[in-house]
């Protein structure tokens, strides 16, 4: 999906209190921790290049894991709300929201939005598939 010029990444863990080694690892080549910032169940760790690269450290099953598969599923099968999302990161970007926190805070409503529409699809979905 195109973005920022950074990559994000998504990692699982079975339990996130242990992901200590991880997270040891990617600081030890470079990576910046900046530990649950903004979002309860999520380590999140950066390294500006480039290449740029965002790490999410979740616990695969968990509340945060879940919403973002579900939200990257609906996107997948979505081509209309893919292109709004695309459109509304660009649209951030573009207006100099660079920092994470900038870049997020501001990208919020609409995310707000699509997780609940996701997770609306993925319900009836799920009771369809039943």
């Amino acid at each position: 999906m195109a973005a920022k010029p950074i990559v994000d990444l998504l990692v699982s863990v079975r339990i996130l209190a242990e992901v200590s080694a991880c997270s040891d690892g990617l600081e030890a080549l470079g990576y910046e921790n900046f530990g649950g910032i903004f979002i309860l169940g999520r380590l999140y760790l950066r390294t500006r290049g480039p290449p740029n690269f965002n790490v999410a450290v979740t616990a695969d099953g968990g509340d945060f894991w879940n919403t973002q598969i579900i939200v990257r599923n609906f996107l997948r099968t979505h081509p209309a709300e893919a292109a709004g999302y695309i459109a509304i990161k660009r649209s951030t970007y573009d207006k100099r929201a660079h920092l994470f926190s900038t870049y997020s805070k501001t990208k919020e409503p609409f995310l707000e939005a699509l997780r609940a529409c996701a997770e609306r699809w993925h319900s009836l979905l799920a009771r369809t598939n039943s």
